[in-house]
C-alpha cells in the first residue's frame, strides 16, 4: 500500500511557529516513516530547509514552495494518508478535508472529530455535556479579569491553538491582555501532575496504549512543553472509562489521538483531546513492545488491535531522544 505520511510545519506550512513545534512535527515525522515502513510503503515531503532534521529517512522528497500544492499532488497518487498538523488556524482541518474529498483513505481522525476537539470552547462545553470532568473555561478579550469569576491560577491559550504554542500561566485574581476577536480562551489551572494518553480507536473502540507524563516548565508566565515519558503504568477503571465516553461522544475518532488530562486526588482531568499524532508516539515502540503503526493499520482495516501491550518506561525530549 502506497502511504502518504505528511507531516505540516516540516512542509513549510504555517511559518510562524517556533523552532520547538518544528522539533516537535520532526520527531513524529521521523517515528512514523520508520515504523510504517515496517507494514506499508510510506514517503514524506519536507521543505528543503527542513530536510536535515530527517536523517535517515530515505523516503522523504525535498520540496521549494507552496507545501499545499505538493500536498494534493502527493495524495493523488497514494492510497492512504496519515496527516499531522497542529489545529491551529485550521490547518489539519483543511489538510483532512483535502485527502478525504479526493476518496484517500484516512488513517487519522475524521474531519467531524478534528472540528469537535479543535475548538477547546466547544470541547469544555462537550465535556459538560458528557459529565467528563474539565477546567472552567471562559472566552477571553481585551483585558480579561480572573477576580471577577472567581478564578485562582489560570491559564490563557489559543482557542485552537497546539501544544503549548502561546500558552501562558497567570496568577490569581491577574488582568491580562487579550486579542479582542475571541480567538483565546481563559482557563482555571488545575493541580496536579499533567499527563497524557496514547490511544488507538477502531470500530469496536478505543484502546488506550500508553499512560504518559509531560514535562512542562514555564519561564516568564510563559509553558513549554520540554518532553516527557512513557510509563509503565497501565491505564485504570477510570481513565478507560473516560477515554470509552469521549470516544463515544465524539463521532470519527478513529487511528491514533492523545487525551491531555491532569491526574488529581480525585481522579482524571481532562484537558483536551488532540486529534493526531502526539510528541509520545517516537517512544511507543521501544516502550510497548509492538509497533503502534501495525494497530493504526489494524484499526484501518477493522481488525483486533492488539491485546499484547507490553509496558516499561521510556524517557523523551522534544528532538525524539529516548532514555531508558
Amino acid at each position: 500500500m502506497k502511504l502518504f505520511i505528511y507531516e505540516h510545519l516540516m512542509a513549510g506550512g504555517e511559518g510562524g511557529h517556533s523552532s520547538s513545534m518544528l522539533d516537535e512535527g520532526a520527531t513524529m515525522l521521523r517515528a512514523a516513516m520508520a515504523d510504517f515502513s515496517q507494514v506499508a510503503k510510506p514517503f514524506t515531503i519536507a521543505d528543503g530547509r527542513f530536510i536535515g532534521r530527517l536523517d535517515g529517512v530515505d523516503q522523504a522528497r525535498p520540496i521549494e514552495g507552496d507545501p499545499i500544492a505538493f500536498c494534493k499532488s502527493a495524495l493523488e497518487e497514494s492510497e492512504s494518508a496519515l496527516i499531522i498538523a497542529p489545529e491551529s488556524g485550521g490547518a489539519l482541518a483543511r489538510l483532512t478535508a483535502m485527502a478525504e474529498f479526493r476518496g484517500v483513505r484516512n488513517l487519522g481522525c475524521s474531519l467531524e472529530a478534528i472540528l469537535i476537539t479543535a475548538d477547546k470552547q466547544k470541547f469544555a462545553h462537550l465535556m459538560e455535556e458528557l459529565g467528563i470532568p474539565h477546567p472552567k473555561t471562559f472566552y477571553a478579550t481585551c483585558f480579561f479579569d480572573s477576580s471577577a469569576i472567581s478564578m485562582g491560577q489560570w491559564i490563557s491559550k489559543p482557542v485552537d491553538g497546539a501544544g503549548c504554542e502561546k500558552v501562558h500561566l497567570h496568577a490569581p485574581g491577574a488582568r491580562a491582555p487579550m486579542p479582542q476577536d475571541g480567538s483565546f480562551l481563559a482557563q482555571e489551572f488545575v493541580e496536579g501532575d499533567a499527563m497524557s494518553a496514547c490511544v488507538v480507536a477502531g470500530k469496536d473502540g478505543p484502546t488506550v496504549l500508553s499512560i504518559n507524563r509531560q514535562f512542562i516548565g514555564a519561564s516568564g508566565g510563559a509553558l513549554e512543553y520540554t518532553g516527557g515519558e512513557v510509563t509503565d503504568m497501565a491505564p485504570d477503571k477510570e481513565l478507560t472509562a473516560i477515554t470509552q465516553a469521549i470516544w463515544e461522544g465524539i463521532p470519527g475518532l478513529h487511528g491514533y489521538w492523545g487525551i491531555d488530562y491532569v491526574a488529581t486526588d480525585t481522579g482524571p482531568v481532562v484537558i483536551e483531546v488532540n486529534p493526531r499524532l502526539t510528541t509520545s508516539y517516537c517512544a511507543l515502540g521501544a516502550a510497548l513492545g509492538i509497533n503502534p503503526a501495525a494497530m493504526i493499520m489494524n484499526a484501518a482495516e477493522g481488525r483486533p488491535i492488539t491485546d499484547e501491550i507490553r509496558r516499561r518506561r521510556v524517557g523523551f525530549n522534544r528532538k525524539g531522544e529516548l532514555e531508558f
